[in-house]
């Protein structure tokens, strides 16, 4: 991984459907993982989130706490999404 962090099951789950725009994350889905990480300080409110550069930057993702990582790995795990595997990428229900 080009950041330099160990990846675990966590990272990889959400690297892979927070980083690839084809990997068929919801757009809803995809904004509760963001708001979930902690990178640019722990519980920032969506409203400014949003606000911080036009309400994506993977830094926020990538310097999350290992706590924040669980939290986003599980919200995926709970919606249903997993990594490609032998049935392929599978997606929110």
């Amino acid at each position: 991984m080009a950041d330099g962090y160990e990846m675990t099951p966590d990272r990889e789950l959400v690297v892979h459907f927070m980083r690839d725009p084809e990997a068929g994350i919801k757009d809803e889905d995809f904004w509760a993982v963001y708001c979930l990480a902690d990178g640019f300080g722990p519980d920032l409110p969506p409203e400014m989130l949003a606000e911080i550069n036009g309400g994506y930057d993977w830094s926020h993702v990538r310097d999350s706490s290992p706590e924040a990582w669980t939290r986003m790995a599980a919200y995926l795990r709970e919606h249903g999404y997993g990594l490609p595997g032998n049935g392929g990428p599978k997606t929110g229900r």
